[in-house]
């Protein structure tokens, strides 16, 4: 549960004495201080900024370093006779997966997708998208290759621009 371990992390972060704002852009970066455009000057001995694919926003500076890509996670109903499914990665071929939660796996394709622009926009898996997951599933699991799909996701990557992961759906070298 990404959204129970971030709450998690943040509360952590506050009672260890962090100072967390949200969605102020910064304006500029120096040694040990971060100035937002909000006019506020943030001084530490140490900043960490944990922007995620929201970084290229909150951090101009950084949009020619950091490419935000879509990543497509689908979920397929599992088959009554299938056997309990562990974490499993099979990162050479791009894909991994998440145990049966909610009576549906997870398999997500790892390889670095499309660029997105508007990180606002996360359209739905795409039939395209789900038929290269079933192609995996039918060499690695043929057991859920024909299950009914549950639902679909979409998460964004941040990236910087020299990964050499980008592979297969994608458009990168």
């Amino acid at each position: 549960d990404p959204t129970a371990a971030l709450d998690a992390f943040e509360a952590r972060a506050e009672a260890e004495g962090a100072v967390i704002r949200r969605g102020v852009p910064a304006q500029s970066v120096g040694e040990g201080n971060l100035i937002l455009t909000d006019g506020t000057r943030l001084e530490a001995r140490a900043l960490v900024v944990a922007a995620g694919f929201h970084a290229p926003r909150l951090l101009p500076f950084l949009r020619a370093k950091i490419r935000v890509t879509r990543q497509v996670e689908l979920f397929f109903q599992a088959p009554p006779e299938l056997p309990a499914v562990p974490v499993f990665a099979a990162m050479e071929e791009g894909f991994y997966g998440f145990p049966l939660q909610d009576g549906c796996i997870k398999i997500a394709d790892h390889r670095k997708g499309p660029t997105v622009m508007n990180v606002e926009q996360r359209l739905p898996a795409t039939a395209q998208e789900e038929a290269l997951a079933r192609a995996w599933l039918r060499q690695r699991m043929p057991a859920l290759a024909d299950a009914p799909p549950g639902r679909s996701g979409v998460c964004l990557y941040d990236n910087p621009w020299e990964d050499r992961l980008f592979m297969g759906t994608g458009t990168g070298t």
